[in-house]
């Protein structure tokens, strides 16, 4: 038997209380059953394009039915083994053609938002392989939305190069923001500069704790300085809220930390 949660967050917060759909080592479907009735929203991961490794038909029709049972919603994480922007045409095509499969596979479930990953190629370092990669990039998601996908369905996750690199993809197409507080953490960002220039467009956070360069860790982790950020920010925050940990203990001992810290802040206010 699998462990289960201690309680229920369901509405504890002013935000939407999301949690991985791998928690634990099973299927999506079962993650959802287990996971579902204790958290307002789950991270559906997607995270890679081949056929083999997306849900059926039938258990996208399954999560439908549970997000009915359970009065949950979904969020989806799209797969990162593509390359929209790319230099080669036919990693181009193939990105595009990925993107749109799985943006129709998840469409019943009416996922909150879609989180993509924008990745250059390693190659990319001067201004005008810069600005070549951004006009690809543009061309490549304006195909994508022509299916009829509205760009705020779509959020922009922060990577490990600057954010600038693609803002103007994502305020030309008018695109909404994945803000990764570990990712921004782990390479030394300032977390509340971010969310001050992008708060109006981000509708999701992912959160989870950073220990040197190492992220996705439980919110132990994190320091007095780091927590006092994150609290700030999701004080002012009411978007959907992922706490990016992978195993059931990482994520109990991390939503556990979580609401003791939230409490001593609304104690205090």
């Amino acid at each position: 038997m699998q462990p289960k949660l201690s309680r229920s967050y369901r509405g504890f917060y002013p935000f939407k209380l999301s949690v991985p759909s791998f928690v634990y080592p099973a299927s999506w479907v079962d993650n959802v059953r287990a996971l579902g009735p204790f958290v307002d929203e789950i991270e559906l991961l997607l995270l890679e394009s081949g056929a083999e490794s997306l849900p059926s038909a039938t258990q996208i029709h399954e999560l439908a039915g549970l997000a009915d049972t359970l009065e949950l919603t979904y969020n989806v994480h799209l797969p990162t083994d593509i390359f929209p922007g790319h230099s080669n045409s036919s990693i181009r095509r193939s990105a595009i053609e990925a993107l749109r499969r799985v943006l129709d596979l998840v469409g019943p479930l009416g996922p909150s938002t879609c989180t993509l990953h924008l990745t250059p190629s390693a190659d990319i370092q001067t201004a005008d392989q810069i600005a070549s990669w951004r006009d690809r990039l543009h061309e490549d998601l304006e195909q994508i939305l022509s299916n009829g996908f509205l760009p705020e369905q779509i959020s922009v996750e922060n990577l490990f190069y600057p954010f600038d690199w693609s803002e103007p993809a994502i305020a030309g197409l008018g695109l909404f923001v994945c803000m990764d507080v570990g990712h921004l953490m782990v390479t030394g960002m300032d977390a509340g500069r971010f969310f001050e220039e992008w708060r109006h467009r981000i509708s999701i956070m992912h959160l989870h704790g950073v220990k040197g360069n190492q992220d996705h860790l439980g919110l132990d982790r994190l320091d007095s300085v780091q927590m006092e950020t994150v609290l700030k920010m999701l004080s002012r925050y009411r978007g959907t809220v992922s706490v990016e940990v992978f195993s059931f203990s990482g994520l109990s001992s991390s939503l556990t930390v979580l609401e003791k810290n939230w409490n001593k802040l609304t104690a205090g206010s």
